[in-house]
């Protein structure tokens, strides 16, 4: 559950779009939910899934709802066809298409 703790996620798939790759990105909303999160999941292992690595989190260089938005339209994310493949995107407490989110970015 988000309980407005973060305003981005993206789980990159393959181009199939059936496994991802084994990576996510969160835009935690402060450093606080960021350091509770990796509190409580850094090293624990998903014993749902068949990876055997424990969880490994670290801080990334691109930080902010709209950095990283810049970043994902740079990268060319909104092709992504599948909708369920496109990171999640929360605004005002309400999920939006990556389009929308895209186009609200600052000039």
């Amino acid at each position: 559950p988000n309980n407005r703790t973060y305003d981005l996620f993206y789980l990159p798939r393959r181009c199939a779009g059936q496994t991802n790759l084994s990576y996510a990105f969160i835009n935690f909303n402060s450093e606080a939910h960021a350091l509770a999160f990796k509190a409580a999941w850094q090293k624990q292992r998903l014993t749902q899934f068949r990876a055997r690595k424990s969880v490994n989190i670290s801080f990334a260089d691109v930080q902010g709802l709209q950095a990283n938005l810049r970043q994902l339209k740079k990268k060319r994310v909104r092709r992504i066809e599948m909708r369920q493949c496109q990171p999640i995107v929360i605004m005002n407490g309400c999920s939006v298409a990556l389009d929308y989110a895209l186009a609200t970015l600052a000039k």
